[in-house]
């Protein structure tokens, strides 16, 4: 990971990842961009001369009818311009900022912060913060709350049947960034009906045998994961893994709850994209940024997946 890209818009939401970005400059790199898809308009009626002005700590232009919004922003912050350099992004489309994006590390973090408004619906879906996560290469680190620190440990939500290598080497990468701790979570969903109709029907003692059988799955999944772990001590990284049978119980259900009672400081998910490009109705990831304390890593799923 070469930079932290923080998404601003100079309002008082976006502040929130300005903050925690100024908490990890020690260890990476940090600018912000704005994409601005208005100034075309105004190019039509406004002075060359006039669209623009000088801010010399930073290394391009900015547009002058953002100027008071721009510095209510650092003012609010206690920041000076030399600070955080803010790079601007021209173009009525979305496509615009992809372009500028695919010119960056596909390593790099694009910070972006949660609407404050109760109705998620109108943080997640069809709106700037999806079409980063399911419109972009780069992994999202999505803020929900201040730090008073770096990382010190990222829980990875991880399906071996479904994430791939490509979700465990963005993990290695920010935990070596930060000098964390990875835990690596796995929640294997049971239904107690199947349990007992496909397995132990012609059994009397139905919960010894069904204990044994989830014994034997934990078992299974504990030996399958030491080569994750492997997988990160080879990298120098610390990892621990938490095996979670979760019987009549959604995994994200399990996920919550095992969060709630571990804190981390990271939580990195992989969501798989629906129909519209967006996030796939009960989603687990879905669930877990609605509902879980925690700053978010979304990873972008592998095309061959």
């Amino acid at each position: 990971m070469k930079e932290i890209l923080i998404a601003t818009d100079f309002s008082k939401q976006s502040d929130l990842a300005i903050k925690v970005a100024q908490k990890l400059k020690k260890h990476v790199s940090v600018k912000a961009f704005h994409w601005d898809n208005i100034i075309h308009k105004m190019k039509s009626m406004v002075s060359a001369d006039d669209l623009y002005y000088d801010v010399s700590e930073w290394e391009s232009k900015a547009p002058t009818h953002l100027k008071d919004e721009i510095n209510d922003q650092f003012k609010r912050l206690s920041m000076s311009h030399k600070d955080l350099n803010v790079e601007f992004v021209e173009g009525r489309k979305f496509q615009s900022l992809k372009d500028y994006l695919n010119g960056k590390s596909e390593d790099d973090l694009i910070m972006i912060t949660t609407s404050d408004d109760s109705m998620w619906e109108r943080v997640l879906f069809g709106n700037f913060v999806e079409k980063l996560i399911f419109g972009t290469k780069n992994p999202i680190y999505l803020v929900k709350q201040e730090i008073d620190h770096a990382p010190k440990k990222i829980a990875l939500c991880f399906d071996p049947e479904q994430d791939g290598k490509k979700f465990l080497e963005h993990a290695r990468n920010i935990a070596k960034t930060f000098n964390a701790l990875v835990e690596i979570i796995y929640v294997e969903a049971f239904d107690s009906r199947d349990l007992h109709k496909n397995i132990f029907a012609t059994n009397q003692d139905t919960e010894k045998n069904k204990n044994n059988y989830l014994a034997y799955k934990r078992k299974l999944a504990e030996e399958k994961f030491e080569e994750y772990q492997a997988f990160f001590k080879k990298e120098g990284v610390e990892s621990d893994v938490k095996i979670i049978l979760a019987v009549d119980k959604t995994p994200a259900e399990n996920v919550i709850h095992h969060i709630k009672q571990n804190p981390v400081d990271l939580l990195m998910v992989e969501p798989s994209r629906g129909f519209t490009n967006g996030f796939k109705f009960n989603s687990t990831s879905f669930d877990l940024i609605k509902n879980v304390p925690a700053n978010f890593i979304i990873v972008k799923e592998e095309e061959n997946s």
